[in-house]
Formats: C-alpha cells, sequence, structure tokens
C-alpha cells in the first residue's frame, strides 16, 4: 500500500473515527478504494478464512458450501448504527452533572486530537493517490 516498513501506520482508531469527522461519501470512497486495493494485491480471495492473520484449517467438505449473504447492507448497518448513538446521545447525563475540566483545557485536547487525525487521514489519502 506505498508505506515503507519503517514508517508508521495510522491508528485503527483514525480510520475507525473518521467516519464521524468526514461526510460517509468520502468514507465510502476511501474505504472502497482500500478494499479494492487489498483485492488486486490477492489480499481479499475470499478461499481463507484467518483469525488475527493465521489461517484456520475447516473442518467442512466442499459439498457443504453455499453461499452466505450479509443479513443486512453496510448502509443499513450505519444508518442503525448511526440512529443508536443519536439515542444514546439524547439520552445521556446533562452536561450540568458531569464533572469536567476547564473549557480552554478541553478545546486544547480537542485541537490535538482533531489534527492529529487530520494528519493521519491526510496521510492515508496521499498513499492511496501514490498508488492508483
Amino acid at each position: 500500500m506505498g508505506y515503507d516498513i519503517d514508517e508508521p501506520l495510522p491508528w485503527h482508531s483514525t480510520i475507525s473515527r473518521t467516519r464521524q469527522l468526514y461526510p460517509a461519501e468520502v468514507f465510502e470512497m476511501l474505504f472502497n478504494k482500500v478494499f479494492t486495493m487489498c483485492v488486486q494485491k490477492g489480499m481479499v480471495s475470499g478461499h481463507t478464512q484467518a483469525v488475527d492473520s493465521a489461517p484456520v484449517k475447516a473442518n467442512a467438505s466442499m459439498e457443504s458450501i453455499e453461499l452466505k449473504k450479509p443479513f443486512q447492507s453496510i448502509e443499513k448497518h450505519f444508518k442503525r448504527v448511526d440512529a443508536e448513538n443519536q439515542q444514546q446521545a439524547a439520552t445521556t447525563i446533562s452536561s450540568a452533572s458531569l464533572i469536567t475540566a476547564p473549557q480552554h483545557q478541553l478545546s486544547r485536547v480537542k485541537n490535538t486530537r482533531i489534527n492529529y487525525v487530520t494528519i493521519q487521514w491526510l496521510r492515508l489519502v496521499q498513499h492511496m493517490r501514490k498508488r492508483s
């Protein structure tokens, strides 16, 4: 994917949080592009199941193989998760009852996190553009 062996990779949480920071269309485009690159590099083929990057032998015959369809589409899953998150946010304890830090300290932490996530996101996009 264009990373050198000694080059740090983005943290998985960086990519996980990206969906909340950018429009869903941008995240979906990036995900599809990365997935396509993985397929092209032979990292996704559908014939080997892996757990923690280790091949796992299956005790099954080839005759019993059948096509599995996802329970729901990724779009429906995202809508359901977003609705659950919004519902949870609506029922969260009011901010008056929370113990918190002064606003200037919170702003500094928030800006640092946003800058880090943005830098990691941009690095990932740059690497994808180099490879496409």
